[in-house]
């Protein structure tokens, strides 16, 4: 273990520290020494004559239970536990380790120790009890306290106001508040900018919560020390600690000791942090003069996705002109009740250049920030709030935004009503992501509005056309004049940008160019694997660097980038020392066309059997969600529809006995409608089945809602392969109605999932329900028609609020069960949606 390295880290501020129950053992505090909770359990119950137990919590809750009501016993508990918990004196070592520079402070302790030695040390700390102080802060070098803190329980008098500030009696851990609270977030933040996370005396014996946010965001960071006078190298501690990272048991005196002696030879060094938000300004675009822009520029743009700042702020103005854009959002923005505007566009529409010009225009006249990592988000948004103080508005960009999906809710709780948000997503996800936001309550919809990005206007078309006639872009297309370039852009491109830009690729000199790299390209295994697995993370919008995509394929960084630097390579791959920089939209879709189908999904399989070599949980099930998504499988393969399922099962089948699936409900389920698809009812059945006790199985309180929608459709196929009348069972058509609009969560543009389901209850109503003399099973028919009337009424008004667009097959079944619904549901009902429709 380099002690001198862990040193180095923790001066920089680089280090969290975590203080169990064994940090306090040795030191002294009213009562005497410390006690081990085991220690303090037998204390509590031979004071008041209970039969003994070594665990603390059933020791309070037996405490209690001597007195006739808990209420009574809450005062002489509170006398007891002050006197074990208020700290007298720490130990020197301690007061030293405590004296460092630590990035924040996490305890599950109830004493004052931590405050203890630092003020001894003239440190000024503030304390945070997360069951009192609900509202996070970022105060840097804080201490938390994750069950409660002796201190905040001056004037409790009963049992209610002592639960609310101390969680230490059995009953309080039955719920789980750190995970509930938003303190959670910036627990995960702090972990996963850290570079080490310390744990000084704590067991891992409890708070089973804490150690799986441990092992999704610190796993390898972890130093665990303990104190054992045995060898526990082959203990159940020590193989806790071990699938976290190191440990010792030489205890946290020794551990001092082992750091000091860097004492004299290791200072604080000044680093280059990475930053949460990178601020944007008039220089971050200089001006450049006509004709600075070569043409190799252009290309490196559109190949290697190599982005200049020049290309924004300048006379040439080469690469796009969204002048009618910009001025669409300046109309929107001039309406203050808009806090967030959305934009999207396609893959390879031009978002991200938008972006740079949207942030270049902004920079002028306002404070603009770009989000561009999860670390230190809580540290920066005050410090943000604090340097735009003296502006009425100020703005945070966030490209992709469903990548920072979860700290989104952070970031809107933290910032006050002058923050104004500009969120930009592809066109494919924009609904769901945007649905996301409503559902969670980060944003309301009525301060949200939308910008289509995709296709050009009037005014820019004119500018694309000089563009590619300069650079000699249009490849076949080159003879003929603007007039026509301009009438094919509207029909052929369906006046979008990325499909106008493929005469860049097919364009004489280019494609030459790329001829002869994919040659070479070809000959060497590695480089081949890198480029596919980057075209693949690229298309699905999974932002990840080249050394973890290496590390994913197995792939040696050494050979690796002694190839790259070949002048073929250098031709498409931007590389920077140990980077390589992502390939551009253009030419990853371009890539992907010219590989087959079965080397791009043996590729595929590499990615995501291998995700759990990824550090950052959110890349993890980004990678373990959308991989497996069939409609993934057919952006970034060449398969037509009818291809699909069977493209989609072989790629399900390579990843079967891979231990990512077994804890996979996303793809059980993908795979549960692939056989579904092919009539395969019994597989598509055990996958449904595992999809379901997977979700259960692995996630707290998991929304079924989707897989339910899915399996509706199952069991009605299922229903309808029966080959009489008296096999039927109405109540599995019970079971079908509650699965899909009774039980289910989905809401917004997500009802469309349940709606494309719909067409199936004609179906069962011919073939069973219509041949019956049963009363009440019309009658209940009829209700569930109704039901589904409403909820076709309350998608399409949501489709006007929430600006989402209507889903053609959900549309479809809905207009086509319109004259099913008038023969059992009141007529005004049917109306008011036939009227909708049109």
């Amino acid at each position: 273990m380099n002690y001198r390295t862990i040193y180095q880290e923790i001066l920089n501020g680089e280090a969290v520290l975590f203080l169990g129950a064994g940090f306090s053992i040795g030191n002294r505090c009213e009562g005497g020494l410390f006690k081990t909770g085991t220690e303090l359990a037998h204390y509590l119950c031979d004071t008041v004559g209970n039969a003994q137990t070594d665990n603390l919590n059933i020791a309070c809750s037996r405490y209690l239970n001597h007195f006739a009501d808990w209420n009574e016993g809450i005062v002489p508990l509170l006398e007891e536990l002050k006197k074990q918990f208020l700290a007298k004196s720490i130990c020197e070592s301690h007061e030293w380790l405590l004296s460092l520079p630590w990035k924040r402070i996490y305890t599950t302790n109830y004493d004052n120790l931590a405050e203890l030695g630092s003020e001894k040390r003239k440190i000024k700390r503030k304390s945070f009890n997360i069951l009192v102080d609900t509202e996070p802060s970022a105060v840097i070098n804080s201490i938390i306290h994750i069950n409660g803190f002796i201190k905040d329980t001056e004037g409790v008098k009963d049992y209610e106001s002592f639960e609310r500030c101390f969680r230490i009696t059995h009953e309080s851990f039955f719920k789980d508040y750190f995970l509930e609270s938003d303190w959670k977030s910036l627990f995960v933040d702090d972990l996963f900018g850290a570079k080490r996370v310390i744990f000084l005396g704590y067991s891992l014996d409890y708070d089973f919560s804490l150690q799986s946010i441990i092992i999704d965001e610190a796993k390898n960071k972890c130093l665990f020390i303990d104190y054992s006078k045995k060898d526990e190298a082959n203990s159940d501690k020590a193989y806790r600690f071990q699938t976290l990272g190191k440990y010792s048991f030489k205890g946290v005196k020794r551990f001092s000791e082992q750091l000091r002696e860097y004492e004299k030879e290791v200072f604080k060094q000044v680093l280059d942090k990475t930053t949460a938000f990178e601020r944007i300004t008039p220089e971050t675009y200089p001006y450049s003069l006509l004709g600075s822009i070569s043409g190799n520029e252009v290309f490196s743009f559109f190949v290697k996705g190599k982005f200049e700042t020049k290309f924004i702020n300048t006379e040439d103005k080469v690469i796009i002109d969204r002048t009618s854009k910009l001025e669409e959002v300046q109309r929107v923005l001039q309406d203050m009740s808009v806090r967030t505007l959305i934009l999207h566009s396609k893959l390879g529409n031009g978002k991200s250049i938008f972006k740079h010009i949207l942030m270049n225009n902004l920079c002028i006249t306002h404070p603009v920030y770009e989000l561009i990592s999860t670390e230190n988000i809580y540290d920066e948004i005050e410090k943000i709030e604090t340097e735009t103080q003296s502006y009425k508005q100020y703005f945070i960009v966030v490209d992709d935004f469903g990548e920072f999906m979860n700290k989104l809710d952070v970031i809107y709780k933290k910032v006050s009503v002058r923050a104004r948000f500009l969120l930009f997503a592809r066109t494919p996800i924009k609904d769901n992501l945007c649905n996301q936001l409503y559902r969670k309550k980060t944003v309301k919809s009525e301060e949200v509005d939308e910008i289509d990005l995709n296709k050009l206007d009037q005014k820019e078309l004119p500018h694309v056309y000089q563009t590619f006639s300069t650079y000699g872009y249009w490849g076949d297309l080159g003879t003929i004049n603007e007039e026509k370039h301009i009438r094919y852009y509207k029909t052929s491109c369906k006046k979008e940008f990325a499909n106008l830009s493929y005469f860049i690729l097919k364009s004489e000199d280019v494609k030459n160019k790329i001829s002869k790299i994919m040659i070479a390209v070809k000959k060497k295994k590695d480089i081949c694997e890198f480029l596919i697995a980057d075209a693949i993370l690229s298309k699905l919008g999974i932002k990840m660097n080249s050394l973890h995509i290496l590390q994913l394929l197995g792939i040696s960084l050494k050979q690796f980038f002694r190839m790259v630097k070949s002048p073929d390579l250098v031709e498409i791959l931007n590389v920077k020392e140990q980077e390589v920089e992502t390939l551009s939209p253009i030419f990853a879709d371009y890539l992907l066309k010219d590989f087959d189908n079965d080397f791009i999904l043996s590729i595929a399989a590499q990615i995501y059997i291998n995700s759990s070599k990824v550090i950052s949980s959110d890349i993890k099930y980004s990678i373990r969600k959308n991989l497996v998504s069939r409609s993934n499988i057919h952006l970034i393969t060449n398969s037509g529809a009818g291809e699909l399922d069977e493209l989609a099962i072989s790629f399900y089948d390579r990843l079967r006995e891979s231990k990512v699936s077994k804890t996979n409900p996303f793809y059980w389920l993908q795979y549960a409608i692939s056989m579904l698809n092919k009539n395969r009812l019994d597989e598509a059945g055990r996958f449904f089945d595992n999809a379901f006790k997977v979700s259960k199985e692995f996630f707290n309180d998991p929304d079924l809602s989707h897989i339910n929608t899915h399996y509706s459709r199952f069991l009605f196929e299922r229903e309808l392969q029966k080959n009489s009348y008296e096999m039927f069972e109405f109540e599995k058509i019970r079971d079908i109605d509650s699965r899909l609009f009774i039980d289910n969560t989905n809401t917004g543009s997500n009802l469309k999932y349940c709606l494309r389901q719909i067409k199936y209850y004609k179906e069962i109503y011919d073939k069973y329900i219509s041949e019956s003399n049963n009363a009440k099973w019309q009658l209940e028919y009829n209700r569930m028609l109704e039901r589904i009337v409403k909820v076709s009424i309350q998608y399409l008004e949501n489709s006007v609020t929430e600006r989402y667009e209507l889903d053609k097959q959900a549309r479809k079944n809905i207009r086509e069960m319109c004259s099913h619904f008038k023969e059992h549901v009141k007529t005004g009902l049917v109306c008011e949606l036939v009227s909708m429709l049109k």
